[in-house]
């Protein structure tokens, strides 16, 4: 993606996602905070600095936390803060989008970004593509065959089936539509739909995954779809353990497996989230290796054992919720009742 279609493409994200009149792009009334860690990290601020030259902004560790929290108090509740971060900017031992937030600023956040590639940055910016009309209409089809669904059918490429039993938790979008919402703002990628049924132990089945988060929060692309088994939403490896400590990725699949079996007593592993991402600019081939922007591939994602920001009210308090691990099925077609929703790598609603 040339730089002037970047440009182009955030002057949409402010103005429309983020409900910013075109009139005030030339004002001040912006707040650039990046670093000079990543070809990523450059390519974004650059192409901020050019959308809003009028905007403060800086190199976050050219200054004292004091002096960057001084630059933050001059904003005026409105003003839109953004944050390019290669790895996470301490700035409070709290997600520091939230107490922008609460100081009535928007916010865009790219963070994380050093966990991607060099070479994945042309990628990364065509996540940043703006889609509104796609993810509006795509999202609210899906909300609405799901509120209405008895069960969800992911078919592997392989024909295996993994089958979701309604009902299912309240759905929530991630698509950048933030009219209704008391917060201006989020991460960047967007693009993902998302539920799990209400009683975790409603999926049943088999499905075969292509990539899955490590330890460290990276994707790991595996030289081979794993294999999984699902029995009243216990989730069970199907793959030879002596075979995976062979190679590299296998033995970070075992320390994955090992690491959500240890938080329970009883060592099992759970499935919980089923997402459906929308993001266009990546796929099955076109990677991203930070997981939090690989989440909104297009296709499906899932996420294993107990914890859950959104879902927390399920699983006792009392029990440790420490991980929350994504991985992703290799989808040939996705079914909600009797329509099919997914197929040949696309959304068909």
């Amino acid at each position: 993606m040339e730089r002037t279609e970047l440009v182009e493409n955030l002057r949409k994200m402010v103005t429309v996602n983020l409900e910013t009149p075109e009139e005030l792009l030339s004002s001040e009334r912006f707040l650039i905070i990046y670093d000079n860690d990543t070809p990523l990290s450059k390519e974004l601020s650059a192409a901020y600095r050019e959308l809003l030259p009028a905007g403060r902004a800086f190199d976050y560790y050219s200054k004292t936390q004091a002096e960057v929290l001084a630059e933050v108090e001059r904003c005026q509740a409105g003003d839109l803060v953004i944050l390019i971060e290669s790895t996470s900017f301490r700035m409070s031992n709290f997600r520091w989008r939230l107490e922008l937030f609460n100081r009535g600023l928007k916010v865009i956040e790219h963070a994380h970004l050093s966990n991607n590639w060099p070479d994945e940055t042309a990628t990364y910016c065509d996540t940043l593509r703006f889609d509104d009309e796609y993810l509006k209409k795509t999202s609210e089809a899906l909300k609405v065959l799901l509120e209405k669904a008895e069960k969800v059918r992911v078919v592997s490429t392989n024909g295996s089936e993994l089958v979701y039993e309604a009902p299912f938790e309240a759905i929530k979008k991630n698509i950048g539509d933030f009219g209704q919402m008391k917060n201006k703002g989020c991460g960047f990628p967007i693009g993902e739909i998302f539920t799990e049924p209400a009683e975790i132990d409603k999926a049943n089945g088999e499905v075969e995954i292509f990539a899955f988060a490590d330890v460290i929060h990276r994707v790991v692309f595996p030289e081979k779809n794993i294999h999984l088994k699902l029995e009243k939403g216990q989730v069970t490896l199907m793959e030879d353990k002596t075979e995976l400590e062979k190679s590299e990725w296998g033995k970070s699949l075992l320390q994955v497996f090992e690491m959500l079996a240890a938080e329970n007593e009883d060592g099992l592993v759970w499935a919980r989230e089923l997402g459906f991402g929308l993001n266009r600019g990546i796929s099955k081939i076109k990677h991203l290796h930070d997981i939090s922007d690989y989440e909104r591939v297009c296709g499906v994602n899932m996420s294993l054992v107990l914890k859950h920001y959104i879902y927390r009210e399920k699983v006792s308090k009392v029990k440790a919720q420490r991980y929350h691990v994504d991985i992703f099925p290799d989808v040939s077609e996705v079914w909600i009742d009797q329509e099919k929703v997914f197929g040949q790598g696309q959304w068909l609603v």
